[in-house]
Parts: C-alpha cells; structure tokens; sequence
C-alpha cells in the first residue's frame, strides 16, 4: 500500500513600522490522530508557547495561547495540528526575520526536516533554528 503525501508551501512577507517578517509553512496530509497540539507566537518580541494531546482543537489553542502570554503580549495562533509539527526561526538584528512552521507530520523527524528546509529557502538559503517542536501522542 502506498501512501501518497501533498506538501503545500506558501510564503507571506509583510513590513510594519520597520520590521519585515517572511512567513511559510509545509503542510501533510492530516494525521488519523483524535490529539490536537497548536504553537502561538509574538512575531516582534519572539515569545512562543505551545501544547500538545489536547481532546480538542480549542483546548489545544487556549493553553498554548496561555503560555505565550506569560512571555509576552500579543501572541497570534501560528497553527492547530494533529501529528508533528515544528517551528523554525531566523532573526536579523534590524527587525528583519523569517519564520516557518511544518504540521501534520506523522514523525517528529519529518515536521523538523520540513520546517528547517522551508525556513532556509525563504531565507535565501542563511541558517534558521528550530524553536518549537511537538507530536501528539
């Protein structure tokens, strides 16, 4: 049996009093997985927060929503995911970063894979660094 995979990018780049922020994610097929995990991040101030094995999409995104929060204000829903998923990063020190995330993986090893390839390419091929990483059990 096979199994057939579609990864999704997109890219959105936006410039507010300064500071540029180029954003892309890979996405998977969703998971047969009834856990639900969410990342919140402060795309100004850095501040992340994420959970994982929720009953509910809603839980998954309030706690994580609560934990950013205790890092910074402002923090905005990156992404609801069944399965893996991760975050990767790259910060200039003149307000310009880049970020990506990957979801719905079905190992931790492909989302980190996905997450830091996306990241360098829309990075114009410069390190990023992974930040934040989870699976629902």
């Amino acid at each position: 049996m096979s199994v057939k995979i579609t990864v999704l990018f997109a890219l959105t780049s936006l410039t507010v009093a300064g500071v540029t922020a180029t954003k892309a994610h890979a996405q998977t097929e969703p998971v047969p997985n009834t856990r639900f995990g969410a990342f919140f991040y402060q795309e100004y101030t850095g501040a992340q927060g994420y959970s994982v094995n929720h009953a509910s999409k809603e839980d998954a995104e309030a706690n994580a929503e609560l934990e950013c929060a205790v890092f910074g204000s402002g923090c905005k829903h990156i992404v609801t995911f069944q399965g893996c998923a991760a975050f990767a990063e790259w910060r200039k020190a003149d307000n310009e970063f880049v970020y990506a995330y990957s979801y719905n993986y079905r190992t931790l090893s492909e989302a980190l894979n996905a997450a830091m390839q996306t990241c360098v390419e829309k990075n114009r091929g410069y390190k990023c660094g992974i930040t934040m990483y989870a699976c629902n059990e």
